[in-house]
């Protein structure tokens, strides 16, 4: 009779089998969710909501106050996306209106107040995400990362792609199209682990650290010349809205130049 331990051992290696042969595999496409930034410390959505609206807060009058308002008038399971919308929606009743404001709680605010907090707040999840934020439990303190001592980490990000495409992969690229990466995260880790390992990617944009969006929705993407094309669902923290109105991707420190 086979022993317990070697029919575990059995089954492992057949699942190591089966990933080896998923990964050699000449069609892949691969969806990442909030959970696969958690060991690299950038916050799940109910600590960067919290985080978010305690910077707000901090900061006081217009950005904090007008945040706390909307937060208030939300069903209490609402998150950042969701006071980002209701703001989206503030601003569109306000332009219509003859004074060009409307209210919210007990405040009234105009369409440019509600775009300045919309700004501030799309700034505040930025930076957060960027250098990184661990919410304390269990009695510990927070964790936050700064300019100077930021405590993200892209180990993990780096070991997937090296997975991906690494030499225990040597030749499966030869008879394989490009592997679509989805991922529903603001953050840049999956692009950032992408150019470490020297794996050429596209992602709809065309330039270099000042880009635009050259893909629009319906058009053909790419598969040759590239080995990853990396699809942000939600968009992603080094995205903006150029003063023309379409899209670039620009590094936080050239957004000025961009404007």
């Amino acid at each position: 009779m086979q022993k317990a331990t070697e029919m575990v051992d059995d089954v492992s290696t057949d699942r190591v089998g089966q990933l080896d042969s998923l990964l050699a595999g000449a069609n892949q496409s691969w969806l990442l969710g909030a959970g696969v930034d958690f060991n690299a410390n950038v916050p799940l959505m109910d600590s960067l909501t919290k985080r978010v609206l305690s910077l707000a807060e901090a900061e006081g009058e217009l950005t904090g106050q007008l945040a706390a308002a909307i937060k208030e008038d939300l069903d209490e399971d609402s998150n950042i996306e969701d006071i980002l919308s209701q703001l989206a929606d503030l601003a569109a009743l306000a332009a219509r209106s003859k004074s060009r404001s409307t209210s919210t709680g007990n405040m009234e605010i105009s369409v440019e107040e509600i775009e300045t907090v919309h700004e501030r707040l799309l700034d505040l999840i930025t930076e957060t995400i960027r250098w990184g934020f661990r919410q304390g439990l269990d009695g510990n303190a927070d964790r936050a990362g700064t300019r100077d001592n930021p405590i993200v980490r892209i180990d993990e990000h780096t070991a997937f792609v090296n997975v991906l495409f690494g030499r225990s992969q040597a030749g499966v690229d030869k008879r394989r199209g490009p592997i679509d990466i989805l991922t529903t995260n603001y953050d840049t880790l999956i692009e950032d682990s992408l150019s470490l390992n020297r794996i050429p990617y596209w992602d709809g944009f065309s330039g270099g650290a000042v880009a635009y969006r050259s893909h629009s929705y319906g058009d053909t993407v790419p598969d040759t010349g590239v080995k990853a094309r990396v699809v942000k669902l939600h968009g992603s923290i080094d995205w903006t809205l150029s003063k023309n109105e379409y899209v670039q991707r620009v590094l936080s420190e050239l957004r000025a130049r961009a404007e």
